[in-house]
């Protein structure tokens, strides 16, 4: 509203009072009141006792979209029930008579900052409610915008601390059933329960074992790994569980600390727990049971504080069933089963596979090779048998056999070539130079031959041919007799002009 239009309002409201009984100071001081209500930027509405609209300034119209007159004499639980606010500050203020802030929004979507204060008479009844409304819309924006964007820099922060988590582990997982996999090790990691990692041999279990020990309240703590298929029968209790000195000949003077108390307080990793032997279970039972370890030769058991996570590439089930595993023993581990998929069910993470791979072999000999399309591709086809593990393996290999920057197809053994997903060969790359990097003007030359095939076959004719690739016949003609492969077709132009000649 213009200043004309409110001193308008303010002349009007001034015709209202008996100013011929009040004094000049009294009429001065009314209309500093008048304009510093009418000429407020922040709204200002009033309501007497009962929460009937009494005045509101033209400010408070523009901000709440509404017209004043329509507001003056309706009761504001009325308005809110008619949707011009969505809560009443004045009411909330009348009904606990105090001084109520609170942020309202308007039908016309712009939000206020509403402080409502009662004016109570001599007796302390409240006989109005002064509202004041500061515009709040554009700052409410903004702090949303700002919140969205604080949510989704925490969101990037989150996938960057899982990212470096992961890579400090050693693990790739960009396919959804390895991040599942992760997503699984993460929730079991703040349990003391039993983990059993299921997976073929290479798919990484040691790596999902470490991630969780790391991600437990064990974390800092003795990580023991035991690979159980790899200490011999006759040694493996003495090495799990220690010996006294004297045990048996040939035992340390001293004795020694088995593996299941240099890992007390932290983690121990049994890797390859089918192989242990039967007789050797039952006392790894209980253990798991009683939580102390008693050493080859003693008596006197020992508390150790462990928790134990195994791993296999077996059917512990099956081998339950053929006596070669304890059930109860399998039971007490099968708490918290994990399975890793194998690498043929898992392409998404066969190329940052290689890329990690290839950056720690480049970082190690000090090289900057690189890894072909051609490479990648039977990489992608081929079934893995022996998943990271051998992945690893064949790129290690083809990096210290390769003769240049570049490992090639030629570079690849031959049990890649005779074995991919389907037990098929993997196809070699057509028109390509297989024995050596491909050089720049070969891959012109290939390309160029591709686009006069194309052109031949569209047009049907070497002058329709040459209006398709935008150039004279006789321009064609020549870039045709550089390659063998046009031979019959520039021959044949050539007896046809001889004949017409």
């Amino acid at each position: 509203m213009d200043n004309g239009n409110i001193q308008n309002l303010i002349d009007q409201m001034m015709k209202k009072f008996r100013l011929e009984t009040m004094s000049e100071e009294a009429i001065s001081i009314l209309n500093e009141l008048l304009h510093i209500f009418y000429h407020s930027e922040d709204g200002i509405y009033v309501v007497d006792g009962k929460g009937i609209t009494v005045r509101a300034n033209p400010s408070f119209g523009e901000f709440a979209g509404v017209r004043v007159e329509d507001l003056i004499g309706r009761d504001v639980r009325e308005l809110v029930q008619k949707g011009v606010f969505s809560r009443s500050a004045a009411w909330e203020a009348l009904e606990e008579k105090k001084v109520k802030t609170i942020v309202q929004e308007y039908a016309n979507g712009k939000i206020g900052l509403v402080t409502s204060t009662p004016v109570k008479n001599s007796k302390g009844e409240v006989v109005k409610i002064i509202s004041n409304i500061r515009d709040i819309t554009e700052l409410s924006r903004l702090y949303d915008t700002l919140s969205a964007k604080e949510r989704l820099i925490q969101k990037y922060s989150m996938m960057i601390d899982e990212i470096n988590l992961l890579e400090a582990n050693g693990i790739v997982a960009e396919s959804e059933s390895m991040l599942n996999t992760v997503k699984a090790a993460r929730k079991v990691a703040k349990t003391d329960g039993g983990v059993i990692i299921l997976g073929e041999s290479g798919v990484g279990k040691s790596m999902i074992a470490k991630l969780i020990a790391n991600l437990s309240d064990r974390s800092g703590k003795p990580f023991v790994s035991v690979n159980c298929g790899a200490i011999p029968e006759g040694l493996m209790e003495s090495e799990l569980f220690g010996y006294v000195e004297g045990a048996f000949t040939g035992a340390s003077k001293g004795g020694k600390v088995g593996l299941i108390e240099a890992a007390d307080g932290g983690t121990l990793f049994l890797y390859e727990i089918a192989e242990m032997p039967l007789f050797l279970q039952s006392k790894l039972l209980m253990f798991l049971e009683n939580k102390e370890v008693v050493r080859v030769g003693a008596v006197k058991p020992r508390k150790v504080n462990v928790r134990i996570i195994t791993a296999t590439n077996k059917n512990l089930q099956e081998m339950v069933k053929q006596g070669k595993f304890r059930d109860d023993l399998f039971y007490r581990l099968n708490v918290i089963p994990i399975t890793i998929p194998p690498l043929r069910e898992r392409t998404e993470d066969i190329l940052p596979l290689v890329n990690k791979l290839l950056e720690e072999l480049n970082e190690r000999n000090k090289e900057h090779k690189k890894v072909s399309r051609e490479v990648i591709d039977v990489f992608m086809e081929y079934s893995w048998p022996g998943n990271i593990r051998q992945l690893k393996n064949v790129l290690e290999r083809m990096f210290i056999l390769s003769g240049g920057d570049t490992l090639e197809y030629a570079d690849l053994p031959k049990e890649l070539l005779s074995n991919g997903k389907n037990g098929t060969q993997p196809v070699k790359p057509e028109g390509k130079k297989i024995s050596l990097p491909i050089s720049m003007p070969d891959e012109i030359a290939e390309m160029e031959k591709n686009m006069i095939r194309m052109a031949l076959k569209e047009g049907g004719s070497i002058r329709k041919a040459a209006r398709l690739l935008g150039v004279t016949p006789s321009t064609l003609f020549r870039r045709m007799n550089k390659f063998e492969c046009f031979k019959n077709e520039t021959e044949f132009v050539s007896k046809s002009k001889q004949n017409h000649n």
